[in-house]
């Protein structure tokens, strides 16, 4: 789904837009859920290239997903020296902000 306005990724949507967006994929993944009898659903964004995005266009991806279906997310585990987790914490936290 895309918001009406023009947002080339999901860090330049006004925080509202962002709210919108997430609330219609959430009602969007149980009417998939429940019309096509699916087992859930993944609400998907990337911010940029480097996160997979290739339209230059915020959206969400709203994906069925069925327990058989194959899929998996392939992350792999982070392991951090002793205190460097919590220094990155405290860097994020340093930069973090909520409007309002």
């Amino acid at each position: 789904m895309i918001p009406n306005a023009h947002f080339e990724s999901i860090s330049s949507v006004p925080e509202a837009t962002a709210g919108r967006m997430m609330k219609v994929g959430a009602r969007l993944g149980i009417a998939l859920k429940r019309a096509l009898d699916y087992d859930g659903y993944n609400l998907h964004l990337a911010d940029g290239q480097a996160a997979g995005q290739v339209v230059m266009h915020a959206h969400l991806h709203v994906v069925p997903r069925g327990v058989e279906d194959g899929f998996r997310w392939n992350w792999r585990q982070l392991q951090y020296a002793e205190g460097e987790a919590a220094r990155l914490a405290e860097k994020i936290l340093e930069k973090f902000k909520i409007e309002g």
